[in-house]
């Protein structure tokens, strides 16, 4: 065997060990996903329908289009109400694989329902006194309709420890096999916005707004299930 034939031989060989480690790595990788995916599943129906201050009100199901294009096998959407004022909130918990978590925001779901997005997203803080930090990012938008309603939709992140809002959502979680997405909707109070649009820098949520309440009285509930699920 000459030279040349040796090398295409070589080459040959180096090329077949590289696909097969690399089709190797992409069904570990995919049955680690699917793993994932199902004991996340199996978690959700675990999770609590009344907790503090809040009563499930309703619970309605995503469209089939939106579970396909979301890839999401397991999800909640629901509206709770606070016993005491009566404040309502709308949430949605999500868990699929992380491109289509990181990559359907609300800033692009709510600007083509009838609203427009005012100033830009914010980063905001979820502190509880002896807990971890959590991030939110939070956008305010307003209804084009007569009233001209002011929502406030706060949106994060969930891959092991504590929900995330990263500057480059899509370099920071894209490679992540499976994600939770948390979206928290409520109407904003005109006397206590929770992130001034405009601001570039990130911003600590006040303890009274109640999109923050909500957060403070959810996430203790979800984590352990989130934590379990994604170990």
């Amino acid at each position: 065997m000459n030279r040349r034939s040796t090398f295409l031989a070589l080459a040959f060989v180096v090329g077949v060990t590289l696909a097969g480690e690399w089709l190797s790595s992409r069904l570990m990788g995919r049955h680690q996903q699917q793993d994932l995916l199902a004991r996340a599943t199996a978690e959700f129906s675990e999770l609590p329908q009344h907790f503090g201050n809040w009563q499930l009100r309703s619970e309605e199901t995503l469209s089939e289009n939106a579970v396909r294009v979301l890839e999401c096998p397991a999800y909640f959407n629901r509206q709770y109400v606070h016993a005491e004022t009566g404040q309502v909130v709308n949430a949605t918990l999500l868990v699929g694989p992380a491109g289509p978590m990181v990559a359907h925001r609300p800033e692009i779901c709510f600007t083509g329902s009838n609203y427009t997005l005012i100033g830009e997203p914010q980063r905001v803080t979820v502190r509880r006194e002896g807990a971890v930090d959590h991030e939110f990012f939070v956008s305010q938008f307003q209804s084009q309709g007569l009233l001209g309603q002011k929502i406030s939709a706060y949106y994060g992140w969930f891959r092991g420890t504590r929900w995330e809002a990263p500057e480059n959502t899509r370099l920071t979680l894209g490679g992540e096999p499976v994600l939770f997405k948390l979206q928290v909707v409520c109407e904003t109070d005109s006397r206590r916005d929770p992130a001034s649009p405009g601001k570039s820098s990130d911003t600590t949520a006040a303890s009274g707004d109640i999109a923050i309440e909500f957060l403070n009285d959810l996430l203790p509930v979800l984590q352990p299930h989130l934590v379990q699920a994604t170990q």
